[in-house]
């Protein structure tokens, strides 16, 4: 059987100790993809690391945790399409 994790933050500090760990274990069971919603600016740098690390399992995408929505909604929507246009020119 072929999974998706549809939703995982595989790139925080958190896993910096076990990440490789983690991900050898999803894909021993079935997990073929793994998508990760940014949370905001700041971690988006982490979240494109983890998809070089693994560019065949970890897929990124790019948006604002609703929680991280503030003030500068306006900013950080200005700054990820900014962002979405540098990726999407790499491709």
């Amino acid at each position: 059987m072929q999974l998706i994790d549809t939703h995982t933050h595989l790139y925080l500090p958190e896993f910096d100790t076990d990440r490789d760990e983690a991900v050898n274990r999803a894909v021993s069971n079935g997990i073929v993809k793994m998508l990760m919603p940014n949370i905001d600016l700041q971690s988006i740098e982490l979240m494109l690391s983890s998809e070089n690390r693994y560019p065949d399992i970890c897929l990124p995408m790019i948006g604002l945790h609703p929680t991280s929505v503030k003030a500068d909604l306006l900013h950080n929507l200005i700054n990820l399409k900014v962002w979405l246009q540098n990726i999407n020119s790499l491709q």
